[in-house]
């Protein structure tokens, strides 16, 4: 079963879970660099 937001989030406040912090930036990666990019318009490919 998938670990929910809730307790992954709830992992990583706790217990400092790298693993779970890893787990929500790789389910959220798109969103996180679109908002990244939007807040400061700067795209440069590496």
């Amino acid at each position: 079963m998938k670990d929910s937001d809730e307790s992954l989030l709830r992992s990583f406040a706790l217990h400092r879970d790298e693993g779970a912090f890893r787990t929500l930036t790789e389910r959220y990666l798109g969103l996180i660099f679109h908002t990244a990019l939007r807040r400061t318009g700067n795209y440069k490919k590496s």
